[in-house]
């Protein structure tokens, strides 16, 4: 959710992008976009709203992460990456 500091970017429900949209706000659709979408902040898409597009959002934190904390995040995304229904997986 957006702080103080932060703003929300919102796409009207007559608005169509084709494009590639980048930032680090929130991100709010209500029309449609077509390309691509890489944002630091949320992605909302109301109900009217339509996303034909690759998603990628971009972590505004890191951790770093114990020997067996590490070998837990990989056995999961491990599963992740077998899972059929998974399209997929970065990290």
């Amino acid at each position: 959710m957006a702080t103080k500091e932060q703003e929300i970017t919102q796409i009207g429900h007559s608005v169509t992008i084709k494009g590639d949209i980048s930032g680090k706000s929130d991100v709010r659709v209500a029309g449609t976009i077509n390309g691509s979408i890489s944002i630091e902040g949320e992605l909302i898409v109301e109900r009217q709203g339509l996303v034909e597009a690759e998603i990628k959002m971009v972590p505004n934190m890191k951790k770093d992460l114990s020997e067996e904390e590490e070998e837990k995040v990989n056995k999961f995304l491990d599963k992740l990456d077998d899972n059929d229904d998974v399209q997929n997986v970065w990290h």
